[in-house]
């Protein structure tokens, strides 16, 4: 099995896409409001989508978002925002540390990963994670796709020939 681990904030939605869309000076924090999926960047969420069928992934969230958030609940909001929720598997442990840990463990816990990228916008990971490290002002970029295919040996100006 391949899997993406997906943060949000800094990755789904960004400093430009809330101050192009929304004429707002800064991402508002999410905190589980609802219309928060209506506030993310469907470029971006179509970047995601083309990563996970071209590579026939599961999406992992390691968000924040997902703290006090069920499962559905966070396949629901990022369903309505044009993710393809039935990617959706899981989400990491809350109560470890750094979010590089959290995902050891995920992988510690689930052996048949057999490749797997972080999306994410910060840094904290451990030494040797493929972390693709996004940028909070814009969000998930094609730099960062292009990268993410890299990581699981694919060309990313092939069209994906898998279905959702």
């Amino acid at each position: 099995m391949r899997v993406i681990f997906l943060d949000i904030d800094g990755v789904l939605n960004s400093h430009r896409t809330v101050e192009s869309r929304y004429r707002l000076p800064t991402p508002i924090d999410a905190d589980g409001d609802v219309r928060m999926a209506a506030k993310l960047d469907p470029i971006a969420i179509g970047l995601v989508n083309r990563l996970a069928v071209m590579a026939d992934a599961k999406i992992v969230i390691c968000s924040a978002w997902r703290i006090g958030s069920t499962l559905d609940g966070l396949k629901t909001l990022l369903g309505n925002a044009g993710l393809i929720s039935e990617r959706i598997i899981g989400m990491t442990d809350t109560n470890l540390g750094l979010r590089g840990e959290q995902i050891a463990r995920y992988l510690d816990k689930f052996s048949d990963i057999e490749n797997y990228v972080w999306l994410d916008d910060d840094g904290d990971c451990l030494p040797g994670q493929n972390l693709i490290q996004t940028k909070h002002e814009d969000g998930l970029a094609w730099r960062d796709y292009v990268a993410a295919c890299k990581v699981f040996g694919h060309n990313p100006f092939e069209e994906p020939k898998a279905t959702p």
